[in-house]
C-alpha cells in the first residue's frame, strides 16, 4: 500500500502568477499528479477556457468548495497577491495543511495566522529542478501527521435537531460536538 496515493489536493495560486509564470504553475499541477493524487478543480484549465466569464464572487465560492473537499492545499505565491492570502486563510479556517510555494524567499513572520493553526502552514522556496522533492516531502507529511478521519452519517432528525442545538450552546459545531461525545464514551470505557 503506497501512503502517498489518493489525496484531494487544492492547488491555487493567482492569476497574475499564472500569467507571469505558466509553465511554473503547470508544474506544480503536474507534479501534484506525478505524486498520484488529484486535484479538486483543474484551476488552470478552467482559467485559459473561460476567466473572463466569472465573477470575482464566484470565484470566491468555487475556491471554497475546493478547499472544503480538499486534504490538502499547495499555493503558488511568489506574486503577492490577495488572492493567496485568501486562499490561505480559507484553508487554515477548515483546518487544512498549507504548502506556500515561492520561486524566491519572500515569506516572512507569521503574524497573522493564528498560532494554533501556524503548524498547518508550511513554505518553500522551489525550482524546476527540486519542485517533485519539495511536493513529495509536503505530502509525506501531510500524511504523516493528519489524523482525522472523513465519513459521512446519516442521523434522524431528532438526533440532527438535538446536535444543531447543543452545538449553538456550546458555540461549536456539530462534528466538534459528536468528537466530544466519542471522547467522554471512550473514558468512561476506560
Amino acid at each position: 500500500y503506497d501512503i502517498f496515493m489518493g489525496m484531494k489536493v487544492h492547488f491555487g495560486g493567482s492569476v497574475s502568477g499564472l500569467k507571469a509564470d505558466p509553465l511554473g504553475y503547470k508544474m506544480i499541477s503536474n507534479s501534484v499528479l506525478r505524486c498520484g493524487h488529484d486535484l479538486v478543480r483543474d484551476w488552470l484549465k478552467s482559467e485559459q477556457k473561460n476567466s473572463k466569464n466569472i465573477t470575482a464572487q464566484e470565484m470566491f465560492k468555487i475556491t471554497e468548495k475546493a478547499i472544503a473537499k480538499a486534504d490538502c492545499v499547495l499555493l503558488e505565491s511568489t506574486s503577492d497577491s490577495s488572492a493567496v492570502a485568501k486562499q490561505v486563510l480559507l484553508s487554515l479556517d477548515r483546518d487544512k495543511p498549507v504548502l506556500l510555494l515561492s520561486r524566491v524567499d519572500i515569506f516572512k513572520d507569521d503574524d497573522f495566522i493564528d498560532p494554533d493553526k501556524s503548524n498547518l502552514l508550511h513554505k518553500a522556496v522551489y525550482t524546476d529542478k527540486n519542485i517533485l522533492t519539495v511536493i513529495k516531502s509536503f505530502f509525506e507529511w501531510v500524511d504523516s501527521n493528519t489524523l482525522l478521519s472523513r465519513f459521512n452519517l446519516e442521523l434522524p432528525k431528532s438526533l440532527d435537531n438535538y446536535l444543531k442545538e447543543k452545538a449553538r450552546k456550546n458555540f461549536s459545531s456539530k462534528a466538534e460536538e459528536i468528537r466530544r461525545l466519542i471522547a467522554k464514551d471512550m473514558e468512561e470505557d476506560d
